[in-house]
């Protein structure tokens, strides 16, 4: 039996390549529902990823915000069994696309500004802190975004994503793999990190009823 795809992809804007994938991609309503130009390019990635993965045409996919403001994909308007999630972190896009219960992306670019000492201070549980004050900026930008992938898959926001309670003390895996967490809080959920390109962290969190597979589509050029 084969295991469920979890498909994620990164694409950089305003580069030939996302022009490309606009041209093939895009609608005519997405310029009326997307009010910025990143969340135009998200919707032309998202139908790319789903009618390459479902072989359909890319028409018949659109988009709405559901429960929570999660974004919802339906095919020719009807509820698809896909979950989505997107992020946008300067100037890259990512979405991922999977058959399961819920789902979340998070991508920031690691800034040499950020005051990470007194973020982690102000929106991490104490163990998480003190790995920021061992490790510095890896630590700090893997637990962040993994603490926003699951805020975005739950639909609870800054409200998990900054609560002051551990949620990532331990490390998941940077090899690409995903970690099922034996914490109370995330027990349910599937966890990975990547950073797929230098100084890029990227984060998924999804609940499935089977250890999905992870690929990744890297669009930069």
């Amino acid at each position: 039996m084969t295991r469920p795809v979890l498909r994620t992809a990164l694409i950089e804007a305003d580069t030939p390549r996302a022009h490309e994938v606009m041209g093939h991609f895009s609608l005519a309503e997405d310029q009326q529902d997307a009010s910025k130009p990143e969340g135009i390019l998200a919707r032309a990635l998202l139908r790319k990823m789903l009618s390459e993965e479902t072989a359909t045409a890319p028409a018949p996919w659109t988009f709405r915000r559901g429960q929570n403001g999660k974004p919802e994909a339906l095919f020719n308007g009807a509820p698809s069994p896909f979950a989505i999630s997107l992020s946008h972190s300067g100037p890259y896009i990512a979405c991922a696309i999977a058959k399961a219960d819920a789902l979340g992306i998070d991508i920031e670019v690691h800034k040499d500004w950020r005051d990470l000492k007194n973020i982690a201070e102000l929106a991490f549980g104490p163990e998480e802190q003190r790995m920021v004050a061992r490790e510095g900026a890896d630590a700090f930008y893997r637990i962040w975004t993994l603490r926003e992938a699951l805020a975005k898959a739950t639909g609870q926001g800054l409200e998990l994503a900054a609560d002051g309670v551990d949620q990532f003390a331990m490390t998941v895996s940077a090899d690409g793999g995903l970690a099922k967490l034996s914490s109370e809080r995330t027990a349910e959920w599937q966890m990975g990190y990547r950073q797929p390109i230098a100084g890029l962290s990227a984060a998924i969190a999804i609940r499935s009823k089977a250890f999905p597979t992870w690929t990744w589509e890297v669009i930069i050029k």
